[in-house]
């Protein structure tokens, strides 16, 4: 037997301050084990608990399988960590077989419900409002959204750092004169003005938003694919959305290596054409 009796929920602390404090996705982590598996847990010795025991947390998340995904990962890394390390003599979720993948979003807001959004925005958005905005108008991911920082911006560029990005890649974004007029630049947060830090919360928020919303529901995320697919009407190659939105995948693995050109001219020409149509569209 293992010299260690603790329970999950205090070994969940040795690992998320020994291992996950130094990711990138530390934030997520934190609350996906506090949130959506310690509490589906007995609070018995974490060498005692089973493989049902783990089960159970899948089944308390059943009707929500993004959660349930995560539920998934998250236990089986920490649970692999804690066996590794010599916290547990035996990993129950060695071998054991996930949640079947969710299948990738398609959902693209039309033009007309890209006015919608924005007018739901106008009446029930509250303080996410310029998140959603910047993360329209800009198709950057809603966690550097919501992180931005008046330092990140100068002047119309702002500055993406490595930290903060999903490939580890600093990254620049033009912002147009209508993308700044959705958020406070000259706040500590432009996206939380009254804020002393960034948004969160962002879960029960839509939840609440999408009570006011008529027709088939949308996630944060598809604003993202909305932006790129809007890039793509308006006459954007696919290299330059690719660099638009900072994916690490199109782009040829030589021309990585060799072609250190930044397309920044190319890439604000891209954002600002597709500020300009939702300007258009939302100012009629």
């Amino acid at each position: 037997m293992g010299q260690y009796r603790h329970t999950l929920h205090a070994l969940a602390e040795v690992y998320l301050s020994e291992h996950v404090a130094f990711m990138k996705s530390a934030q997520k982590t934190k609350m996906v084990v506090k949130r959506d598996i310690l509490p589906h847990l007995p609070k018995t010795a974490a060498q005692d608990l089973t493989r049902a025991d783990f089960a159970q947390v899948l089944v308390a998340h059943r009707d929500r399988p993004g959660t349930k995904g995560n539920a998934f990962r998250v236990s089986r890394a920490m649970m692999g960590w804690l066996h590794n390390y010599g916290y547990v003599d035996q990993n129950p979720m060695a071998g054991m077989r996930g949640p079947r993948p969710l299948a990738a979003r398609t959902r693209v807001l039309s033009d007309c419900e890209v006015v919608r959004v924005w007018r739901l925005l106008d009446a029930h958005g509250r303080s996410f409002t310029p998140v959603y905005r910047l993360a329209l108008l800009t198709g950057q991911r809603r966690g550097e959204c919501a992180r931005i920082q008046r330092g990140d911006i100068e002047r119309e560029t702002w500055t993406v750092s490595a930290g903060q990005t999903k490939n580890g890649r600093p990254h620049t974004v033009h912002l147009t004169h209508f993308t700044r007029a959705q958020i406070d630049v000259s706040a500590p947060y432009p996206c939380a003005p009254r804020c002393a830090q960034p948004k969160s919360g962002f879960s029960r928020a839509h939840a609440r938003l999408m009570t006011y919303w008529e027709g088939p529901p949308w996630v944060f995320h598809d604003l993202r694919r909305t932006f790129y697919t809007g890039l793509a009407r308006l006459g954007v190659s696919r290299d330059i959305a690719h660099r638009v939105v900072n994916h690490k995948t199109g782009t040829d693995p030589i021309d990585a290596v060799y072609n250190q050109y930044s397309y920044e001219k190319e890439r604000r020409e891209a954002l600002s054409l597709w500020s300009s149509h939702v300007e258009s569209l939302v100012t009629l």
